[in-house]
């Protein structure tokens, strides 16, 4: 610097040192450069808020990989920072690790389930109910104020306890602040909220949304307070007037209730999924519809003609089991990443297709479903499909001397199936043969591997 001036240095010319010229232009510090590693449950979640999970713990890494009896033993010599770093540290992996979150839930440490509450974004979707089980007000409520999960929000807002009068006293305290848990509250048996949601965003809400909080309102805070909600203009012109001649009889609920049914019938939903611009749109549909989706109904109106978008629905969150295991076709595809669906589910799936996917070595995924108990050697041999893979990965893992033992339960099953239903038959060898290598016709190819032989 001279003269109060800066000198700025010319870049090199790439002629006198092409990768002396390159590496100078993009010699800026990254906002991805490693982290320190945050020393207090508030630095951990202002990185966790960023997105930022770069900072480095190698027994973190260990840690998220252990077994119950390894983290009791590891945990308490790490003294009070342990549960809270090793909870920041988890959000990183998807799935989350089994383990480690079981034992942070069962520590209830009140650090580590905020950090684990107030970033519940980062975790599963079959963690994060786990979470809910504790019934601790104020995870609840860190939950509630983050999830984008209908689901998740119905959920809390139905349980009753301290959390409904502490965040209706925070509400009053902010006029501008949006409610956490929305529209969900219409639903439930805390009038005050009611109130405030109505209060707040009262003209938006769908008819169908308006009648259930009306509903609500009067079973749980009384005529007056519905008659006060009326005189406030905080409804649309319909609920106003339904409200109005319902309030002006003796029996204010049963004609409310009679026309809420009528808003809420199984038809007007679906004639509404049938109208879905996608499946964003599919999904705000069942989430915004008060009460639980008629799942029977919906699937026999998709057999008697396609619902759009019908994968998004099958594997909404609130789908029961049943509903799901009739559906496994339109599940997502089994992968390293997915949480696991559970051996029923697994195996429904496993029949409409293993591997396939981008960047996913099938021997690994089905290692994985082996080891982690969601396949057995059996389902692999009689259930998965295409035959033609789950051959393949046989031929490969026998091989192996780290194949899970599952393969050895495989390798008898498929042997049986081949002495049986093959033997010395050169016919059917043949038969086989031309269905594996896809020449043919039938639809044999996508099958498990005991069906090779049908038609033989």
């Amino acid at each position: 610097m001279t003269g109060g001036h800066h000198h700025h240095e010319d870049p090199p010319h790439a002629a006198d040192d092409p990768l002396t010229g390159l590496c100078a232009v993009v010699d800026t510090p990254s906002p991805f450069a490693p982290t320190s590693a945050p020393r207090t449950p508030e630095a951990a979640l202002a990185l966790l808020a960023r997105g930022n999970h770069l900072w480095a713990w190698p027994l973190g890494t260990l840690l998220c990989s252990a077994t119950p009896e390894a983290l009791a033993a590891v945990l308490p010599r790490l003294g009070p920072d342990g549960p809270w770093t090793l909870a920041a540290y988890l959000l990183r992996h998807r799935p989350t690790p089994r383990p480690p979150y079981a034992h942070l839930l069962g520590l209830r440490d009140p650090h580590a389930l905020r950090v684990l509450s107030e970033e519940s974004r980062w975790l599963d979707e079959e963690s994060v109910p786990r979470l809910l089980d504790l019934a601790d007000p104020t995870s609840d409520l860190a939950v509630l104020r983050t999830t984008g999960d209908a689901h998740v929000s119905r959920r809390i807002v139905g349980r009753p306890g301290a959390l409904a009068a502490r965040l209706a006293a925070e509400l009053r305290a902010d006029p501008s602040a949006a409610v956490p848990g929305g529209t969900h509250w219409l639903e439930s048996a805390e009038p005050d909220l009611i109130e405030l949601v109505f209060a707040r965003s009262g003209k938006h809400l769908t008819l169908p949304q308006q009648l259930v909080g009306c509903l609500n309102l009067l079973r749980h805070g009384g005529r007056v307070r519905l008659a006060s909600l009326v005189a406030g203009g905080k409804l649309g012109a319909a609920a106003t007037r339904l409200c109005g001649t319902a309030l002006a009889t003796d029996d204010p609920h049963a004609p409310l209730a009679a026309r809420a049914v009528k808003e809420l019938a199984p038809a007007r939903l679906v004639k509404r999924l049938r109208r879905a611009k996608g499946e964003h749109d599919t999904r705000h549909i069942l989430d915004s519809t008060p009460g639980v989706p008629p799942w029977e109904v919906l699937e026999a109106e998709h057999r008697r003609e396609p619902i759009p978008h019908w994968d998004r629905i099958v594997r909404h969150p609130a789908a029961p089991h049943a509903f799901r295991l009739r559906q496994a076709a339109h599940l997502p595809a089994l992968s390293l990443r997915a949480v696991p669906l559970g051996p029923e589910l697994t195996v429904a799936r496993a029949r409409h297709g293993v591997g396939g996917r981008f960047r996913e070595p099938v021997d690994t995924l089905l290692d994985q479903l082996l080891r982690t108990g969601q396949l057995t050697g059996r389902d692999l041999v009689h259930e998965a499909a295409p035959a033609a893979v789950v051959l393949a990965y046989l031929g490969r893992a026998r091989r192996r001397a780290d194949a899970p033992a599952e393969v050895r339960t495989a390798l008898r099953a498929a042997s049986a199936v081949v002495r049986h239903a093959l033997g010395d038959d050169a016919g059917a060898w043949q038969h086989v043969y031309a269905r594996l290598t896809e020449q043919t016709t039938d639809p044999g190819p996508v099958g498990p591997v005991a069906s090779l032989s049908d038609g033989c």
